[in-house]
């Protein structure tokens, strides 16, 4: 698997992009202060290498939002306790 990671400002924006078999990943989180808090965006996407990995993104891809959610809801008080100490 081959990583680039092509925009890196933390704890503010991060872009990752990933290579593999199965195709192009590309990730990222951008994060901005709001009056009353901090604003989580959070993409993710794929570029299927070919049919199989296609037909198998659409049959399941909809099953990561599951297994990712809790990480994400734990990724956000986490990188504002992170931002007051920095």
């Amino acid at each position: 698997m081959h990583q680039l990671m092509s925009c890196y400002d933390p704890p503010y924006k991060i872009i990752m992009h990933a290579t593999s078999k199965e195709g192009i990943s590309v990730s990222s989180y951008i994060l901005t202060r709001e009056y009353d808090g901090t604003r989580l965006v959070v993409e993710a996407s794929i570029i299927p290498a070919n049919f199989y990995y296609k037909i198998m993104t659409k049959l399941f891809g909809w099953s990561t939002k599951y297994v990712f959610d809790d990480h994400y809801k734990k990724l956000k008080p986490y990188i504002e306790e992170e931002v007051k100490d920095w």
